[in-house]
């Protein structure tokens, strides 16, 4: 990372070509590409080059189980070329959509956090102190405790204990600012509860999963000091083109986290009663921490 050209163009006619594809044929891989397999791996890299000499990291760690795969297949057919770049085309694209998901309503999420905390050296960190993001998909809940067992078998690690998953989440937050991002408002209640217990408003429940890269980006550019506030955000969600509906999805998403930072200046357009709770009909868990 941190290397190589960008042409806006190139990913437009990426995208365009394989608009109307199946499924099948964006995504090839039936198991783990070798390149993709994280066993034995001591580190990602993300560095500074001559082109790009303050580079800041940012993970994608995407849930690609069952109907969660439907967020890279519109990262990969609709959304790549205002986010990622050409490398990140062929990650992406190597990536397994798997069938299956977590056991009882719970996925390894524990893993891609222990990955990112103990197996990345980033130079936005590493030479000025400066946070990378983490942002992880999904809509199940995360388990409790990181099985050394699993670590062992996945990455090669060998730990001496099971961790909790509180220890994991500080270790990956001493270098990266971790969010993880609820697809629609239908799966929240699967899963929303247990993931604010461990990282607060940083959980965000969008409204669609077609918001998850204008979502990523307005965090990144919210709390970077890109722009000054959700308003600002709109606006410049809106000049580049995105439907009016759709940044209002995206403000109303980033409201609770905003508030936070005190960047909630914009009231997010109205709710209708179905967006403005839970599936089950109580209100949502947003808080902002205490402290």
């Amino acid at each position: 990372m941190g290397y190589g050209g960008y042409s806006f163009e190139a990913h437009q006619t990426i995208t365009r070509a394989r608009a109307d594809a199946p499924v099948q044929q964006v995504f090839q891989q039936r198991t783990c590409h070798p390149l993709m397999n994280p066993q034995g791996i001591r580190v990602r890299e993300s560095r500074d080059s001559a082109s790009h000499p303050n580079t800041l990291s940012i993970v994608i760690a995407l849930d690609v189980t069952g109907s969660m795969g439907e967020i890279p297949d519109l990262l990969a057919r609709k959304q790549l070329p205002g986010f990622i770049k050409l490398l990140m085309d062929q990650w992406l694209t190597w990536s397994w959509l798997e069938a299956g998901g977590g056991q009882h309503g719970h996925e390894s999420y524990d893993l891609a956090l222990y990955f990112a905390a103990r197996h990345l050296d980033m130079d936005c960190f590493r030479l000025r102190r400066k946070r990378g993001y983490l942002f992880l998909t999904g809509d199940e809940k995360p388990y409790p405790m990181l099985s050394r067992e699993a670590v062992r078998s996945t990455l090669g690690d060998p730990l001496d204990e099971d961790l909790p998953l509180r220890v994991v989440i500080d270790e990956a937050q001493r270098s990266l600012e971790p969010f993880f991002l609820i697809p629609d408002l239908q799966r929240r209640g699967f899963c929303e509860r247990a993931w604010r217990t461990m990282l607060g408003d940083r959980v965000i429940a969008m409204e669609s999963p077609v918001d998850t890269c204008s979502v990523m980006a307005g965090i990144v550019a919210l709390n970077e000091g890109w722009v000054a506030d959700l308003d600002a955000l709109a606006r410049r969600l809106a000049d580049g083109g995105l439907p009016r509906d759709r940044v209002g999805a995206v403000a109303r998403a980033l409201t609770p986290w905003a508030a936070t930072i005190d960047k909630d200046r914009a009231a997010p357009p109205a709710l209708d009663s179905q967006a403005s709770s839970s599936p089950s009909g109580e209100p949502s868990q947003h808080r902002r921490p205490q402290g």
